[in-house]
């Protein structure tokens, strides 16, 4: 079985990713589909190590806009010509997805379907996701709320009044 959101995303870690849970899964599955080479230290390296996944990291891709480059201590440019760099980021607790947009930390998705098929095809190793799947993933994201009150927010029934 490949990845799953769940494996970045842990329900009883309130949807997120913490140390604690990469250092248990870690000794007890070390071939668990999280520690894919994609999250590696070192993607090309012959064993692979996850130093910074232990920190509850990932590794994201973005793609510069056309108004910024990548330069080194010397001033010089080197940006690839794919204009794409990677971070190592925490995973965001999908909690109250409900309530915001646009989506990802930059706000580089507009729609829950969007962000969906981005993890998918930029994170999890996947293919193109249909529209259906898409929509249930989004609609799964929309039902996950924080607290009573969150959910409350989002379906109109506050109880304080205005």
């Amino acid at each position: 079985m490949g990845r799953l959101v769940a494996s970045a995303h842990v329900p009883e870690d309130n949807f997120t990713l913490t140390p604690d849970h990469v250092a248990r899964l870690l000794a007890t599955n070390p071939d668990d589909p999280l520690f894919a080479a994609i999250d590696a230290d070192d993607p090309t390296a012959e064993t692979l190590t996850f130093e910074h996944l232990k920190k509850g990291l990932v590794r994201v891709w973005l793609t510069l806009p056309d108004n910024m480059d990548v330069i080194d201590d010397a001033g010089n440019v080197t940006t690839a010509p794919d204009r794409k760099i990677f971070v190592w980021r925490g995973v965001p607790s999908i909690a109250d997805s409900a309530l915001t947009a646009p989506y990802q930390l930059d706000g580089r998705e507009e729609t829950l379907e969007e962000q969906a098929q981005g993890a998918l095809t930029g994170h999890s190793g996947g293919g193109t996701a249909s529209k259906a799947e898409l929509e249930r993933i989004a609609e799964f994201e929309r039902s996950v709320f924080s607290s009573d009150r969150a959910r409350e927010t989002r379906c109109g029934r506050s109880r304080r009044s205005a």
